[in-house]
């Protein structure tokens, strides 16, 4: 450990050795082990080399919220280095006492809650949000993840134990002679273990291999830009730190497909159509990173200045099996810190299904042809149209956005709602949100 993250360099203890040795002795803390004044030490687990792994060696004014936090070690670690906030939570009043304690023993500035991950409100948002040896315990993992995310501004940490631990357990017992064959195909696949969720054996609820969380974390949400798999030096589990996508501005272009939204941003990125340009703030920035559903996944920067975001509203459609509230490459949108300006394009169902044919006849990847199949058959209804941008526009009025319409059969132009209105029922696709 570093000299500048030591306790004597920021904080000094505010018991004396007699009330510290008396409360050690009372207390009997452990899990952790906790280096304290005078040569004392709570038992447990050294998580040094841990936190050199999840911990920025310098955390100047970040925040970080620890789940499960027992002893509170990486919170008295986050403010040995520098951080302006550390706030551990945990649902065991005695482990709670006994962290307090020790954080008031230090001088630590550390905040305690009591609080159950999946039941109450967690303490805000924080920079850092670290979930240590937790998820196994927990009834849905699932929306344990999702709340995790949703209190996490840059980074999710998590600590493992996986389908390892369970099948161990279960399966592959020591003298099993299947024993080095199957753990290294089981271990690649994406298996959930279901634990009997009791203190005999394979104890938790559930258990996730690697791969079946890097699944969940990348594929299944688009507010995680990458994620990096670490070997724990605690027993046998794993870390993973999840990166939340930052994006500090953030402009919409949606439609159906054939519409033009690519050819749009394109234009706009290289400064043409200034109208369309000021309505979505792209002069604020200098440069913006062009992305989209398909392009998403490729970008794993964390932090992006400017994203021009353009969407086809196909991808909610009953055919797709997708709606958009379960569509993660919304989470761009959904999980913006602002509300984000946005071009609706429009262009006539049957102009589009013209466009759609032609270039069926340029496409030799069976999976492009049959979803150009699927959107011309959804494009011959126009009702069915209507149906789909009402649900479009219905979805981004529960989330306080506002499109502008934008004509895109001929030379990109603005309209109004009202134009936009009498256009659609023109074309027989009634809008009714």
């Amino acid at each position: 450990m570093a000299s500048d993250t030591s306790a004597s360099t920021q904080h000094r203890p505010v018991w004396s050795r007699e009330q510290l040795e008396a409360f050690l002795a009372r207390e009997r803390p452990k899990y952790q082990r906790i280096e304290l004044p005078w040569g004392l030490h709570t038992d447990g687990e050294d998580r040094r080399e841990t936190a050199r792994l999840i911990l920025p060696e310098r955390m100047d004014g970040m925040s970080l919220l620890d789940i499960g936090c027992f002893l509170g070690f990486f919170e008295h670690e986050a403010l040995r280095r520098g951080a302006q906030r550390a706030v551990g939570i945990d649902i065991d009043p005695d482990r709670l006492r006994q962290a307090r304690g020790l954080a008031e023993c230090l001088g630590l500035p550390v905040e305690f809650h009591r609080c159950d991950l999946e039941r109450d409100p967690l303490p805000g948002k924080f920079d850092l949000v670290l979930c240590l040896n937790v998820l196994h315990h927990v009834y849905d993992p699932v929306a344990a993840l999702d709340r995790l995310l949703d209190a996490t501004r840059e980074r999710l940490v998590l600590e493992m134990a996986g389908t390892w631990t369970a099948l161990r357990q279960r399966i592959l017992w020591p003298g099993n002679p299947a024993r080095s064959l199957l753990y290294p195909v089981l271990g690649r696949q994406p298996l959930v273990v279901v634990g009997e969720g009791d203190s005999k054996r394979a104890y938790g609820f559930f258990y996730l291999s690697r791969p079946a969380l890097e699944n969940i974390l990348l594929h299944h949400r688009g507010d995680v830009a990458k994620v990096d798999v670490l070997r724990s030096p605690f027993r046998d589990r794993y870390l993973v730190v999840a990166w939340k996508r930052r994006i500090d501005q953030l402009a919409v272009v949606a439609g159906l497909p054939g519409s033009g939204k690519s050819t749009l941003c394109q234009r706009l990125m290289a400064g043409e159509l200034p109208a369309l340009r000021a309505r979505l703030g792209l002069d604020r920035a200098k440069s913006w990173t062009f992305s989209g559903p398909r392009l998403l996944r490729q970008q794993t920067e964390p932090h992006v200045p400017a994203m021009l975001f353009h969407y086809d509203i196909m991808r909610g459609s009953p055919l797709m099996k997708v709606s958009f509230d379960r569509d993660p490459t919304l989470d761009v949108i959904r999980r913006h810190a602002t509300t984000p300006p946005m071009l609706f394009l429009w262009v006539e169902p049957a102009v589009l299904r013209e466009r759609l044919e032609r270039r069926r006849g340029q496409v030799t990847k069976k999976r492009e042809d049959r979803v150009l199949r699927h959107n011309i058959r959804m494009l011959e209804d126009p009702a069915r149209t209507g149906v789909l941008i009402s649900d479009w526009l219905r979805w981004c009025a529960k989330r306080g956005l506002e499109p502008a319409f934008v004509d895109c059969q001929g030379e990109p132009r603005a309209m109004t709602r009202e134009e936009f209105r009498e256009r659609a029922e023109a074309a027989g696709s009634h809008v009714d949100a």
